[in-house]
């Protein structure tokens, strides 16, 4: 008994082990946090590849120029994305807090 249990304690560990890695070599090369460019660009539009090309970094620079004109408002009127809609928790608690016993919109 003792030696089923602590097999799989071993397997469970093992896939924790390798799912933090996993994520890190996504983080590390998709993400790339510590680049200036940060993430890849459609590689149609990109000239030189995916993530690193002249143009990408151009592209960056003008949409952050763009951005930084702008108000809070004026973003929103352009994105479909916010807190509300994005934050997984947020979203689960409006989807079952706010029904009633039935499950029927309150």
């Amino acid at each position: 008994m003792l030696n089923r249990t602590s097999m799989k304690m071993a397997v469970l560990l093992s896939t924790y082990v390798l799912a933090v890695l996993v994520w890190l070599f996504f983080y590390h090369f998709m993400v790339r946090p510590r680049s200036k460019t940060r993430g890849c660009s459609i590689p149609e539009q990109d000239s030189e590849g995916c993530c690193g090309g002249p143009r990408e970094t151009a592209d960056l620079t003008a949409q952050e120029k763009n951005v930084k004109g702008q108000t809070v408002q004026e973003i929103k009127m352009h994105s479909v994305y916010s807190w509300l809609n994005t934050n997984p928790a947020y979203v689960l608690k409006c989807k079952y807090f706010f029904t009633d016993a039935d499950g029927k919109d309150i």
